[in-house]
């Protein structure tokens, strides 16, 4: 919801389309050696246990009475629809692990676990098609304006430099819950470190939203963003200490249709209470200090205080630099918002502060 991303395409998804022809062909052959393969298979995969594991869900799969044959499929299927069911469209339904027949479900979530921590990785495979995980990643960040913050709370840092571990992938529809939908790129998408675990997104349904919205977040979903709103409800004075009750930070939808939206992405992502930490932890903590550097010399009166702070907050970039909603947000308060005598403290505190350190500087 902070940026409008797009997705990239990537050779890597030759492996999701090898499930789906395999997937389609199940009804038309009695045996698994009649299964047409892509002509760059038995190259690449033909003396690993990929074979070994289809051929085990092909088996389990012909076993299955013809009615549950056909709920199994269509279930596959529909279940890769990833933004249609995000976007609640043609009343598909996303169907996990546990609901595809018991004896199913073992060989299916091996195949695709294999799929995602062998056959993807490996190293024929990415040689054939001239990529891996990484160019994917650097690919999605030269796409989306080599974006340098996280793309989904942008309080961290994204950058995916080689000497170190890569930037995360998340499956959207977890692995946990729906392991067939391991491999598919509609399903996949770069996030950061903190993002990813639990307690923030982790192994949460993003579907389970669709129980009180209409649409549920989907990261290439086109949407006009969010705004975050900074209030004192009571202004602090120099000696007060700021209490929560104090303040409020409101983040709502650019436009009220994507209400639903937001609710979605604050929700997967905790984004109400990290931001409030953020506001609580950092800014007020720590942007006195930044200001100073910025500005040593102290403006002599409110108009001139007033046009720093705007200067200030245009140093912040939202795509470069992690905090900065929260930055503005509060700075937005100070130039548009504050009381006079809110603001008057401030720069008096900022002339005191500043003929402390000349004080010192002289004393050396």
């Amino acid at each position: 919801m902070i940026f409008n991303l797009v997705k990239n395409e990537t050779d890597l998804g030759e492996l999701h389309k090898l499930t789906e022809s395999f997937f389609a062909q199940l009804d038309s052959v009695v045996s698994f050696d009649e299964i047409i393969f892509p002509e760059w298979y038995e190259a690449v995969f033909g003396r690993t246990g990929l074979g070994t594991k289809l051929e085990e869900l092909f088996e389990v799969y012909k076993r299955l009475p013809e009615q549950q044959q056909r709920k199994v499929i269509t279930a596959i299927q529909e279940t890769n629809k990833v933004s249609d069911l995000c976007e609640n469209n043609f009343g598909l339904k996303a169907v996990c692990l546990e609901k595809f027949p018991e004896e199913f479900q073992l060989p299916l979530k091996e195949l695709f676990i294999y799929l995602w921590e062998n056959a993807l990785p490996f190293h024929k495979f990415q040689a054939h098609f001239s990529t891996g995980l990484n160019n994917y990643i650097d690919e999605f960040i030269a796409r989306n304006g080599h974006i340098e913050v996280c793309p989904f709370c942008a309080l961290e840092s994204f950058y995916n430099f080689s000497g170190q571990s890569r930037i995360e992938i998340d499956h959207w529809l977890c692995k946990k819950q729906y392991p067939h939908l391991a491999v598919n790129f509609d399903n996949l998408v770069p996030i950061g470190h903190y993002c990813n675990p639990s307690p923030v997104k982790g192994d949460k349904d993003v579907l389970a939203s669709l129980n009180k919205h209409q649409r549920a977040y989907y990261p290439y979903c086109k949407h006009d963003g969010i705004s975050v709103v900074f209030n004192f409800l009571n202004e602090p004075t120099l000696t007060n200490e700021i209490k929560k009750g104090d303040w409020e930070l409101v983040i709502k939808p650019n436009n009220p249709k994507d209400k639903d939206l937001v609710e979605s992405w604050k929700n997967i992502f905790n984004i109400q209470q990290r931001y409030e930490g953020v506001i609580s932890d950092n800014v007020f903590k720590l942007w006195e200090s930044k200001f100073i550097k910025r500005f040593p010399e102290p403006a002599n009166n409110l108009v001139v205080f007033r046009s720093n702070l705007l200067k200030f907050k245009e140093t912040f970039d939202r795509k470069e630099q992690p905090l900065t909603l929260m930055y503005w947000a509060f700075l937005d308060y100070l130039i548009e918002r504050a009381s006079e005598r809110y603001l008057e403290g401030l720069r008096c505190n900022f002339e005191r502060l500043a003929e402390s350190e000349k004080k010192l500087e002289g004393s050396h």
